[in-house]
């Protein structure tokens, strides 16, 4: 997120942005964190360098990067289904809950895309999704590899497992009927 760290570091320095450049190498690894978490980072750093009028690196231990970049997001999914006794689904309705931790990162988009994902691969003809950021007073979470996409398709394996044992047959069978 180039424009972001642009925005901090002229705010930081009291610049207008255009008198501001930021080049990004490529960032990989599947932690998604690092694209808008480490503008906290890359202001400590230009202040250093305008105060010092030369380069500046900051380069941090895994431990304090995995600290300060933030973690996976928990979800809590509440969930009603409707099903036959051969374990035909009628329909879904799931409330999912997730903690952001104390500020917003990326929490929506990744709710978003655990929301698209709530019904996997299963065809499910009948299907209500709330989904709710949680501002709470634990450490700030961000997007991880998946980006929502495994708390969502966790949750739906979760219902099928209650359903199964509901009908005392396996997930399996469940599974086939939907």
């Amino acid at each position: 997120a180039p424009h972001n760290h642009q925005q901090c570091v002229a705010n930081v320095l009291g610049l207008p942005q255009s008198k501001v450049v930021c080049k990004t190498k490529r960032i990989g690894g599947g932690f998604g964190g690092r694209e808008t978490r480490s503008a906290i980072f890359a202001a400590a750093a230009s202040v250093s360098s305008y105060c010092l009028r030369r380069p500046v690196k900051i380069v941090l231990d895994r431990d304090i990067d995995m600290i300060t970049t933030g973690h996976r997001h928990s979800f809590l999914g509440k969930y009603k289904v409707g099903f036959t006794n051969k374990g035909k689904i009628l329909a879904l309705d799931i409330k999912i809950y997730n903690n952001g931790g104390h500020t917003l990162d990326r929490s929506l988009s990744v709710l978003e895309r655990a929301m698209f994902y709530s019904d996997n691969v299963y065809e499910i003809l009948n299907i209500r999704i709330n989904g709710h950021v949680c501002l709470t007073n634990l450490p700030s979470n961000t997007a991880f590899r998946g980006f929502g996409a495994p708390q969502g398709m966790l949750i739906v394996e979760n219902w099928i497992h209650h359903v199964a044992t509901e009908l005392k047959r396996s997930p399996e069978e469940i599974k086939v009927s939907i």
